[in-house]
């Protein structure tokens, strides 16, 4: 029967599940082929203390290639595993917007940048932050404790080092739309900078003094 009369215009499960947009599902309710989620999918644990999974595989289903989890003894937290045989590291992200790994690597090869610049002045705008505690406001009923710089005060003097996140709350509870946040690896180009300044100052005081030594008075 044609689906405009109510049907599937197939006639069989498969045909009739491409005909109607569900997504094709072999004998394990594995999905398989391309599929399209206009909305939102689901995964449910099958008891209340089971991790909730959404699992990558190879095509012959034997190797996993990753997984997206919910672990039961770990709520408000989602965890992402690539692997590599059967197993890898997970990292994770919490409800308090902490995000949790072995290591962090950024790209930074030589061969893929353009106007390589040295900074200069790195002590005098080290000397323009200031290393703070503080407390924040993650969403309207979370606080973390933190420590580090403000971006207003780095971006005067290390601009692209500050860039906009997206939606935040502030102290008083009202939504922020362009609140900012920092790459703390870039700061790394004041700190190498400024330490080479100081060595440089160090280096020209050491000459002075022995000079004075041999100053008779």
């Amino acid at each position: 029967m044609p689906i405009s009369l109510g049907g599937t215009g197939a006639k069989t499960a498969s045909d009739a599940r491409s005909n109607l947009g569900v997504p094709q599902l072999n004998g394990s309710n594995e999905f398989f082929g391309t599929q399209t989620f206009n909305d939102l999918i689901k995964v449910k644990t099958s008891s209340g203390s089971g991790n909730a999974h959404l699992w990558f595989f190879d095509t012959d289903g034997a190797k996993s290639r990753g997984v997206i989890f919910a672990s039961a003894s770990s709520t408000g937290r989602i965890s992402v595993r690539p692997d590599s045989t059967s197993d890898g590291y997970s990292c994770s992200f919490d409800s308090a917007g902490k995000f949790t790994c072995a290591t962090l690597s950024q790209t930074s090869d030589e061969r893929l940048k353009k106007g390589i610049t040295q900074v200069t002045g790195a002590l005098d705008k080290l000397m323009q932050l200031r290393g703070l505690t503080y407390q924040l406001r993650v969403t309207q009923d979370t606080w973390v404790d933190g420590a580090g710089v403000l971006a207003q005060e780095l971006e005067k003097v290390l601009p692209c080092a500050v860039a906009i996140s997206g939606e935040g709350v502030d102290s008083e509870g009202n939504t922020i739309q362009d609140a900012k946040s920092v790459d703390y690896s870039a700061l790394s180009a004041l700190y190498v900078e400024a330490f080479k300044e100081l060595v440089e100052r160090i280096n020209r005081i050491d000459i002075e003094i022995e000079g004075l030594r041999g100053v008779k008075f």
